[in-house]
């Protein structure tokens, strides 16, 4: 994996590329799934807020389990239902997600950036001669 895949959350090392069509998929997914429980959680729930919390939780971490394993969940959590470490593992999961799409722009934004330095005058002169070329064309038939 490359370096822009790992990131950590609450400390532990964790992999996973959001740039990969299929684990974007993936991921798109579960935490859209995750999504929906805590919409219902405020919903139904406004009268029992630390079972309205408790469920929170479990959302957050049952994402964490399908994306990253028991194993790295339980590194997570600890094995505790902790409204702070959620709340944060899910903003550091978020973040993770973010730089990775951010980078990603970044470097898209380089590759399709047309410059001088890149390719020479004389290959600008050349696209600038073939735009005009199109444009008399474009007259010439309408």
């Amino acid at each position: 994996m490359n370096d822009y895949t790992k990131f950590n959350i609450l400390g532990v090392e964790l992999e996973f590329d959001f740039l990969d069509l299929d684990e974007k998929e993936f991921f798109e997914s579960v935490f859209l799934e995750t999504n929906k429980k805590m919409l219902e959680i405020a919903k139904d729930d406004k009268d029992l807020p630390i079972e309205s919390a408790r469920k929170y939780c479990e959302s957050i971490i049952s994402l964490f389990e399908e994306l990253f394993g028991e194993e790295k969940t339980y590194d997570i959590f600890l094995g505790k239902c902790n409204l702070m470490k959620c709340t944060t593992a899910i903003k550091e999961l978020t973040k993770a997600k973010l730089e990775q799409d951010k980078a990603f722009a970044t470097e898209l934004k380089s590759v399709t950036t047309i410059s001088e330095e890149v390719f020479g005058e004389e290959e600008i002169s050349l696209n600038r001669q073939q735009r005009r070329a199109i444009e008399r064309n474009k007259k010439k038939y309408n």
